[in-house]
This record gives structure tokens, sequence and C-alpha cells, in this order.
């Protein structure tokens, strides 16, 4: 996937359209694949796909040099946040009813841009990128890890 036209966008409304455009080819791909696999449907692309992209997009631009300091300052602020179980099961806990309980269940970019706007507040009244919302609500450390033991 070409990210260089990613380093010209200046606004979210561009970074949006721009999101949109690229999901759709992974979103198709995904469907391609994967065409029986229920455990993705009916949320293959607003669910799914989106997952797998955000966490890329994370990657790409906040942990490796792919962009310039400047750039990647610029562009961590359009990014969206996975939402995964642990996302949407935190969010629950604050009392937001995000319409869904599975990812497999965001079906529509509807359902996706509601919790992005949710977290995207959040993020700008706490002056902070709303992709840290993966990082901060990661409730991994509590999670076993293959091998690992209890106690």
């Amino acid at each position: 996937m070409n990210l260089g036209d990613l380093s010209e966008i200046q606004t979210q409304k561009q970074y949006k359209k721009w999101f949109e455009s690229k999901l759709k080819v992974l979103a198709d791909k995904i469907k391609k694949t994967n065409p029986h696999n229920t455990k993705i449907y009916p949320g293959y692309k607003w669910g799914h796909a989106t997952k797998i992209f955000c966490l890329f997009l994370n990657d790409m631009v906040v942990r490796r040099d792919y962009f310039d300091a400047m750039t990647a300052k610029r562009l961590i602020y359009f990014l969206y946040a996975p939402i995964d179980g642990i996302v949407i099961r935190r969010l629950t806990e604050l009392g937001i009813r995000p319409g869904f309980s599975l990812i497999k269940e965001i079906c529509n970019a509807k359902k996706f841009y509601a919790i992005q706007n949710i977290l995207g507040e959040a993020a700008q009244k706490a002056k902070v990128p709303r992709i840290w919302f993966d990082d901060n609500w990661g409730d991994r450390s509590k999670q076993k890890l293959p091998g690992q033991v209890s106690g």
C-alpha cells in the first residue's frame, strides 16, 4: 500500500476521504479471501478491516520512521483508534452504549464514526491524539500471554 500520499493530508476531512478509499481496498480483499467466515460478518469492513488498518497506520505513523517527525506529529491527530473488545468494554463501563458488543457488529460507517467521535472529543479535551486510547486502554497486562503461568 502506498502511504506517500498520506503525508500530503492537512485536515481531518482529507484524512477521512483518504482513509475510506484505502479501507475499501482492504475490505474488498478481506471479503474476497473470507467470503464465508461468520466470525467477521456483517462487520468485515467497518469492524475488522478498520481495526487492521488503524493498527497498521498507528504503527507506520507513530512507531516507525516512515514519516519525518513533523509530518508524523501532524498525522497522529487524524488517526482513528482501532476498536476492539477492550475499547467496547471500557466505553460500556463508562456508561457509553456503543450500539454493539462485538467487532463484527460494527457493520456501517455510522457506527464506526460514532465511536471515533466520542473518542475524538475525549482526546481533544485531554489534548492528546485519539489513537492513544488504544495504548492507554490496553488492558493487556491483565491478560495471560501464551505460556504464561498465573500467580
